[in-house]
């Protein structure tokens, strides 16, 4: 004798507010600063524009989150090797929004100002008051109309300048064109410059990698940091 009070069948999704991921979430974004407008120091940007034709620089999009008006990113330097965007894991990559996420607001996102710690080819860099933002269309696929400032700490250029150079080769060279170093934020060293971009524009990329210790093959950027590279390096799986 079927009532029709047994209700066992409605199974009402309606109810769940759960919201499905943004397509950027889970990406990888070469900015493409080569292109950038750089206003400040005045014509930083030609000075600078091979070297940042051969840096590839990544951001990873970790988690949106629409209701919190919140992003959460970390970004990396990956080599490219033919077509292809190699990770060496045995860098650590860039952390960004661990300790504060960035602003997210109808597909623009903006993160900073932070103390940006970086391992580049020259050495351990760090970019102070570092600000950052751009949008990304609702496909998820591009990033466009970005911007970044903050006062780069140029030592990590000496060595890119020249491999013998001493320190303060690289703001020697910005001082010898008319820019101004100036001391980092809470030292007295005067090697810090002051920089500002826009105009800038990333497109979505395919990035591999080989895990140090266990040989397996990693795809996106993979995050990793400081304290696991060291472990790496103790047991003899980074060098």
């Amino acid at each position: 004798d079927d009532t029709g009070d047994d209700d066992t069948g409605d199974d009402d999704t309606g109810d769940d507010d759960t919201e499905p991921p943004h397509p950027a979430e889970g990406r990888d974004f070469r900015r493409d600063l080569a292109n950038a407008t750089f206003t400040t120091p005045p014509g930083i940007g030609s000075l600078l524009a091979q070297y940042l034709a051969d840096m590839h620089l990544i951001l990873h999009v970790q988690d949106v989150d629409d209701g919190a008006g919140q992003i959460r990113m970390y970004g990396g330097s990956v080599e490219q090797v033919g077509n292809d965007y190699v990770q060496d894991l045995c860098v650590p990559t860039w952390s960004m929004t661990d300790d504060q996420p960035g602003e997210w607001n109808d597909q623009a996102f903006a993160i900073g100002p932070i103390d940006l710690e970086y391992t580049l080819e020259g050495g351990q860099g760090v970019t102070y008051d570092y600000e950052t933002d751009g949008v990304i269309a609702p496909s998820g696929l591009v990033m466009f109309n970005g911007a970044v400032g903050g006062h780069v700490d140029t030592r990590v250029l000496d060595e890119l300048l020249d491999p013998d150079a001493e320190v303060g080769a690289a703001c020697a060279l910005f001082m010898s064109l008319g820019m101004d170093c100036t001391p980092c934020p809470g030292s007295q060293e005067p090697y810090c410059l002051a920089i500002a971009a826009h105009g800038i524009n990333a497109e979505e990329v395919s990035i591999s990698g080989t895990h140090p210790q266990t040989g397996q093959s990693t795809t996106g950027l993979t995050e990793v940091t400081p304290d696991q590279v060291t472990g790496w390096e103790n047991t003899g799986h980074c060098p």
